[in-house]
């Protein structure tokens, strides 16, 4: 866990260091409460806690850290004479804490945590603490949230769950927050988009969910996601289940179970043997024909220094151009984007060490233009994992180019109409391999494996083709999964 002092180094130098703080002959409030209320004495010293705690916050007006987390009993002992439980004298501290009328005097309030303490509320009054810059809300439940929450203009880290931000109305009155966990889009003044606009000190990581719901391309640029140079991985995430509805969603409620693991999912086989290709993509992508989709994606353009994209349900049918310009993006996933035809071409990106593209259903070919124009292609990846595209059929070949210098791992899975994989192009570095639901191109995975010696780990479930083991090839292998396959012929012996 991060602790307080690290929390407030990352602030802008504004707060004193806590050692030199006096809390008024108080060593630590906080530990006091949280040892108070586990004992078999509750009751007792829940009334002395908020007579005491109560006194002390009235004359401690200068007080900078108050922490009240973890505040959360022992096992359910029960108070005599007719007082409440354990779990009640929590509940009724953390009310009693918040409601008091002393939270507007602590104005030189720094730090407030009030993380995995029961509390289910929060008063108005909390909002007049200007210069507090640490609010701690982990695990905390809450139905509604003061509407002026945007007026604690100091606050940099927001410690909450992605459900207690988004009652947050106007949160991008906080223009000095640096931690974001998820911005769920609304159509509600308040909950816009738009209100990102002037949040430029966010980094780490920051995820934008529901995006189906900005209506249009001036709002998606007035959220300015460029101007956020501190982030470094981006997720945004439409809801696919809405997109589908009442489209193209014949599976009903089959494709949320592939969502909580299935192994098998059922629209695979659905859209293998009932649909025809229309069914679930649509026609091929016409030039001609306006995506309100992709002149979306292409106002959310992300800071030139993101190291991490991740793109979930996104409805459009091929992506913008910024995506080949990330010039320092490491990874790139790719997941549940029903509608899209065309990978965008990242093959030049240089630092590039993980590609990851599955649920893909509409995907035919990954054709050259994924690689560029350049003599190597992927040149620093590492990894590349493909699963679910089970419209996949072609993998262009890197003809006389260098193709993926330095690829470890690669796993393919559900990819059933994949006729051929350019083995000879991927080189002989491999150390991971993974096949799963193998197409017809497995009829050529025992030719490429007696060129694996470096190879460790090898995985082959679901090949309809004969497979042959070349053990004494296989000098470096360390783990080795075999499952459903029709025809396998270990040459050399297992133990070799």
């Amino acid at each position: 866990n991060t602790t307080v002092g690290s929390l407030l180094e990352k602030s802008y130098g504004t707060v004193d260091c806590l050692t030199e703080i006096s809390y008024d002959n108080v060593d630590n409030i906080s530990e006091g409460c949280s040892d108070a209320i586990g004992n078999d004495h509750a009751d007792i010293i829940l009334k002395r806690s908020c007579v005491t705690i109560g006194s002390i916050l009235r004359k401690s007006t200068c007080l900078r850290l108050l922490n009240l987390s973890n505040m959360r009993p022992n096992a359910a002992l029960a108070c005599s004479d007719n007082h409440l439980l354990v779990e009640d004298h929590v509940t009724a501290f953390a009310r009693f804490i918040t409601r008091h009328h002393m939270l507007p005097r602590l104005t030189h309030l720094r730090y407030l945590d009030f993380s995995y303490s029961g509390i289910t509320e929060l008063p108005d009054s909390l909002c007049t603490l200007c210069n507090l810059q640490v609010l701690g809300l982990r695990s905390c439940r809450f139905t509604q949230l003061p509407r002026s929450m945007n007026s604690l203009i100091s606050l940099r880290h927001l410690y909450a769950d992605a459900d207690t931000i988004a009652l947050i109305h106007g949160i991008g009155g906080l223009t000095k927050l640096q931690d974001l966990q998820e911005f769920r889009v609304k159509t509600e003044d308040g909950y816009r988009i738009t209100e990102l606009r002037d949040m430029r000190y966010i980094e780490g990581s920051l995820c934008i969910s529901d995006l189906q719901r900005v209506t249009n391309q001036a709002e998606a640029t007035e959220a300015n996601l460029s101007g956020k140079e501190g982030i470094i991985c981006l997720h945004l995430k439409w809801d696919r289940n809405k997109y589908l509805k009442g489209k193209y969603n014949h599976f009903g409620k089959e494709l949320s179970k592939y969502d909580i693991g299935q192994k098998e999912p059922l629209h695979v086989i659905l859209l293998q043997k009932n649909y025809t290709p229309s069914d679930i993509s649509g026609p091929i992508v016409n030039p001609s024909t306006p995506d309100p989709a992709i002149n979306i994606l292409q106002c959310l353009l992300p800071p030139r220094n993101l190291q991490k994209l991740k793109i979930f349900g996104y409805p459009g049918c091929s992506f913008p151009d910024w995506v080949q310009g990330l010039r320092y993006i490491q990874v790139i996933e790719i997941s549940h984007c029903i509608e899209l035809q065309i990978l965008p071409p990242i093959g030049q990106l240089e630092h590039l060490r993980k590609l990851k593209s599955y649920e893909l259903p509409s995907i035919k070919d990954v054709s050259s233009d994924v690689y560029g124009t350049s003599n190597m292609v992927f040149r620093s990846l590492e990894e590349l994992s493909f699963g679910s595209m089970v419209k996949w059929e072609n993998w262009a070949d890197a003809e006389n180019r260098e193709f993926f210098p330095n690829l470890q791992k690669l796993h393919i899975n559900r990819c059933y109409n994949l006729r051929e994989l350019p083995f000879m192009a991927l080189g002989v570095g491999i150390k991971e391999l993974s096949l799963s639901g193998c197409g017809s191109y497995c009829g050529t995975v025992s030719s490429y494996l007696h060129r694996l010696t470096c190879l460790t780990h090898l995985k082959v479930n679901d090949c309809s083709k004969k497979l042959i083991l070349p053990c004494q090839k296989l000098v470096s292998l360390e783990y080795l999964h075999l499952s459903n396959c029709k025809e396998l012929c270990v040459e050399g012996g297992i133990l070799c």
